[in-house]
C-alpha cells in the first residue's frame, strides 16, 4: 500500500497567488477534502483545509499533517 498524500491550502498569509502544499496522510488518519487540519510550514504549525487526497508517494521527503490531525470545532 503506498502513502497517500494530501493538497492542503493553508492558512498563514502566504505571499503570491493562491496555492496548495502537499503532505503525507500518517496511518490511521481518516481525512477528506474539507477536512481542517494542522499542518508545518517553515517553522510553525498552521491550520490549513484539505483540497484533495492521492494515493500516490511523492519523489521527495513531506512533512505529515500533524499527529492532532483534525483541527477540532467547538
Amino acid at each position: 500500500m503506498s502513502a497517500r498524500t494530501a493538497e492542503v491550502a493553508v492558512f498563514a498569509g502566504v505571499r503570491g497567488p493562491a496555492r496548495t502544499f502537499s503532505y503525507l496522510v500518517p496511518d490511521g488518519l481518516e481525512l477528506l477534502p474539507g477536512h481542517l487540519v494542522r499542518v508545518g510550514l517553515g517553522t510553525r504549525a498552521v491550520p490549513g483545509v484539505v483540497m484533495s487526497l492521492d494515493g500516490t508517494t511523492a519523489a521527495r521527503a513531506l512533512k505529515p499533517v500533524g499527529a492532532s490531525g483534525l483541527v477540532q470545532s467547538s
